[in-house]
């Protein structure tokens, strides 16, 4: 009778092969949303944010943060060029909705 028992519960095992594909397929969709909403990483083209960060540099960008505020000044964003959208800019916030900016001799 045990037997019996034993040979049904162990019968629905998955195979070695399934289960490395599910992982591999849960992984992937993880990946995927954790990329899409979350984090994505980006790499810094030119040197327009020296002393900060600089050429070549590679980081993570929070993507979530944004969903529960706007960005401050001092803060550092990313976003798609006006002209080439398939281009991506890393900059500085310097002022915000409100404030008043001047540029003497070149310095904001």
């Amino acid at each position: 009778m045990m037997d019996k028992i034993r040979s049904i519960i162990f019968a629905k095992e998955k195979s070695a092969i399934r289960e490395t594909i599910e992982t591999i397929l849960l992984a992937a969709i993880l990946a995927f949303l954790i990329r899409s909403f979350i984090i994505e990483p980006y790499k810094v083209e030119g040197r327009s944010m020296e002393p900060t960060l600089y050429n070549n540099e590679r980081l993570f960008i929070n993507k979530f943060l944004y969903r529960f505020g706007e960005p401050r000044q001092g803060d550092i964003i990313v976003f798609r060029a006006p002209i080439a959208l398939k281009k991506n800019f890393i900059k500085r916030v310097v002022a915000v909705p409100g404030d008043t900016i001047e540029i003497r001799k070149g310095i904001v």
